[in-house]
């Protein structure tokens, strides 16, 4: 137990730091993740040759190979950082499955809150960070609708038209649950009945709204009351909350700045492109328009429609935002009459905070995601 304690109040010590570092200068610093990777290795030999065994150096390895994959993965899709790349790689050797420290010390002994074996913590380490940030993406949607009385008007309208036809699938669901299980039929197949029925015209859609309705309430008119509304209602608030998101996103997530006053980190909302001489914004394709274009069956359009045209000064995709060198380069262009005066630059929020509260609350549930799907 002495070296998975060790590792533990390292991994904090560590993020403690980072998350310091990140709220005020928004960096991770390389001389903190190559440190914590250097001591990381060298405390997984000490181990190995305490154990008398190679599987504890191994295992570090692998999971800074699988850490590293996913998060450069993320990485190039412009989702991260590569500060935080560098960080959960480093913090893969010295955590490579979940100690559960706080499991085991408040002593609670269940099944599915025991470690799984296998160097993938980092994997569930990075899935719960992305979760720990939606709150404050929720809080900070909640504070632009405050100050913007117009985006909670929007989204309530837009909740209002869409409510019936969320109830209406929720009582398909629940109808097709109810006649399934009456029929022994795996319930697993209600997820794809209602993705099919989706497919189809809105006139047969609402026949089979009313058959399954009709058949719910003869199998169990209780049934397919709760459940109508247990899966209703949560659809409803997910539906509420995504749109509340959409609809303030001009106001809470980004903010119009100077040119003059770009500065490393900061990422503009749109493409930069470089053209003779001159940077011009370039507002990036819509995921909706590529998705458009593939189901139309048009390949090379939809490639056209997701490549930018031009020579790339800045993509909003690149989570890690401006280099200093790009910031200085943009100031100069600007005063030189070669570059806007203002550009739209997105509010972004440190996410080294997600990753430490991410950590601390994956001691106390252990593996409980993985031991639910294996």
């Amino acid at each position: 137990m002495v070296f998975p304690s060790l590792y533990f109040f390292l991994t904090l010590i560590t993020l403690l730091i980072a998350t310091y570092t990140d709220l005020r200068k928004r960096i991770v610093p390389n001389r903190l993740t190559y440190t914590i990777a250097g001591t990381g290795i060298i405390l997984k030999i000490f181990e190995s040759l305490n154990a008398q065994a190679i599987e504890p150096i191994l295992f570090a390895l692998a999971a800074a190979t699988i850490a590293f994959a996913v998060s450069y993965a993320l990485y190039r899709m412009g989702a991260w950082a590569g500060g935080d790349v560098k960080l959960v790689t480093a913090l893969a050797i010295i955590n490579p499955v979940n100690y559960g420290i706080l499991r085991d010390a408040l002593g609670l002994q269940s099944q599915l809150l025991s470690t799984t074996p296998l160097p993938i913590f980092a994997v569930t380490l990075i899935v719960a960070s992305i979760f720990s940030m939606l709150p404050l993406g929720i809080l900070m949607a909640l504070t632009a609708s405050l100050k913007h009385k117009e985006v909670f008007a929007r989204t309530m309208k837009a909740v209002a038209a869409k409510a019936l036809g969320i109830l209406g699938a929720g009582i398909f669901a629940a109808g097709a649950e109810t006649i399934l299980s009456k029929s022994g039929i795996e319930l697993f197949w209600v997820l794809p009945i209602m993705v099919a029925a989706a497919f189809i015209p809105k006139k047969a859609r609402n026949a089979a709204i009313i058959i399954s309705a009709v058949a719910g309430l003869l199998v169990s008119a209780q049934n397919l009351l709760f459940n109508s509304i247990a899966i209703a209602v949560p659809l409803v608030c997910v539906y509420f909350l995504w749109k509340l998101y959409a609809e303030s996103r001009e106001f809470a997530f980004r903010e119009k700045i100077e040119t003059a006053k770009i500065t490393e980190g900061m990422i503009p909302d749109y493409y930069l492109v470089e053209k003779g001489g001159k940077i011009i914004p370039v507002e990036a394709p819509s995921i909706k328009s590529v998705i458009k274009q593939l189901m139309d069956n048009k390949i090379e359009n939809a490639l056209k429609a997701y490549k930018v045209p031009g020579n790339v000064f800045s993509s909003p995709r690149e989570a890690g935002g401006l280099t200093e060198e790009a910031a200085e380069e943009l100031r100069k262009k600007a005063l030189q009459g070669n570059a806007p005066k203002q550009l739209v630059v997105r509010k972004t929020a440190a996410f080294v905070p997600a990753i430490l509260i991410a950590y601390i609350a994956l001691q106390f549930t252990g593996d409980l995601i993985w031991n639910l799907i294996f």
